[in-house]
């Protein structure tokens, strides 16, 4: 804070981006470090970075970044790491999302000018929207009202040609049974996306067995 009680600017944009206080510890260099350390196996090593090279030198131009895989293969991490490499540069300014948070407002109100409307006329505007746990639990059976509120964002976002990264446990295949794309749209633009699988052994069974 600065005297008087006034935001810094750093602190306004990081509130701003909506990451939470566990991405401050991320970038792409100690999610790497991380990763060498833990990861001793060559094999199991060469698959997450295979993603993590496809994460670090995506460029935002080419539109939408579908990131899948197992649950702790470490993809909310591979997004943070976008998102701070956004917030750190001069390009487009990020904004973190869940969307089962998301969804959480629209149940609780969805009125004109309420706080799910915001939120959603913010990611709509983003300069780079990450949307994680797309389809995971909190957005897995997802109502009329939040599967509309889904494909308009990602349909504005593919009209207005604004980057957007996804990430998901699950293949664009079974997203859309989730979803149930009533025009497959949606649903279709995702898979035309960039799709990076992050493989490799869940980080936290990793580490749960190191302590035994």
């Amino acid at each position: 804070m600065l005297p008087g009680g006034q935001e810094n600017p750093e602190a306004r944009r990081w509130r701003l981006s909506g990451l939470p206080a566990a991405a401050r510890d991320w970038s792409f260099d100690t999610a790497l470090a991380r990763a060498e350390a833990v990861k001793r196996d060559p094999a199991d090593f060469a698959l997450w970075h295979a993603a993590f090279r496809a994460c670090r030198y995506w460029h935002a131009a080419r539109g939408t970044l579908y990131l899948f895989g197992p649950e702790g293969s470490g993809k909310t991490v591979l997004s943070w790491c976008l998102a701070r490499q956004a917030l750190e540069g001069d390009g487009n300014f990020p904004l973190w999302l869940s969307l089962p948070e998301l969804f959480d407002l629209v149940a609780d109100s969805y009125r004109a000018g309420g706080p799910a409307r915001e939120l959603e006329a913010r990611a709509k505007a983003a300069g780079l929207l990450l949307l994680d746990e797309v389809g995971g639990p909190g957005a897995d059976r997802p109502r009329k009202a939040e599967r509309d509120c889904f494909f308009k964002l990602v349909n504005h976002r593919a009209d207005h040609k604004l980057p957007t990264v996804i990430t998901t446990n699950l293949p664009p295949a079974e997203l859309a049974k989730v979803f149930k794309d009533p025009f497959d749209r949606t649903i279709a633009r995702l898979i035309k996306a960039d799709g990076v699988l992050v493989e490799g052994k869940s980080f936290r069974m990793i580490e749960a067995e190191g302590r035994w």
